[in-house]
């Protein structure tokens, strides 16, 4: 019976990862909208394959978690700073998409979370971070930390609920900020 009870856990996780990044996209769509309607063209411009990616690093028994990582930081990278940049004007001082992205909603008196944003830089951080992505040592444990995340890591699969999450968070977040 203990070996069924386990079978059902994992399918029911297994659900909740494809369900999360469903809605990850779904929300990001959403955030798109009200960004358009502000600005004219939306927020983020992930690579199209980012989203498959994400769901094959998350199904089956065996989660790929630096595929998972990775592709988070295309979704990061895919918001569209360029547009960013021609609305905020002089932006050349300004270093990374989120930074830009706060420099817009300071420049527009868009009331926001600052603690929003920081995790978007951890996530985002997380993926210039990880190894064989990035081999920064113990930097590594710090911003798993700020996700809640143990190191070392016990399990991939509860990483990974994590910092989908996390991810889903944020994004659930910007959702208010351009209502």
């Amino acid at each position: 019976m203990g070996n069924i009870e386990n079978v059902l856990d994992f399918e029911i996780h297994e659900h909740d990862l494809g369900s999360i990044i469903d809605e990850i996209y779904i929300n990001m769509s959403v955030v798109n909208k009200l960004f358009e309607r502000k600005f004219k063209h939306p927020l983020f411009c992930p690579p199209l394959e980012a989203q498959s990616i994400m769901h094959n690093a998350t199904k089956g028994r065996k989660i790929d978690l630096i595929g998972l990582i990775a592709a988070i930081g295309l979704v990061l990278d895919g918001i569209c700073e360029r547009e960013i940049k021609m609305i905020i004007g002089d932006a050349k001082r300004i270093k990374g998409s989120i930074n830009k992205f706060e420099a817009l909603l300071k420049k527009e008196g868009i009331s926001y979370k600052p603690s929003t944003l920081s995790t978007l830089r951890t996530l985002h951080n997380v993926r210039s971070s990880t190894s064989p992505i990035h081999n920064t040592g113990p930097k590594i444990i710090e911003l798993l930390q700020e996700l809640n995340i143990r190191y070392p890591i016990e399990s991939d699969r509860e990483a990974a609920l994590t910092i989908l999450q996390s991810l889903n968070g944020c994004i659930k977040e910007m959702k208010d900020w351009l209502v």
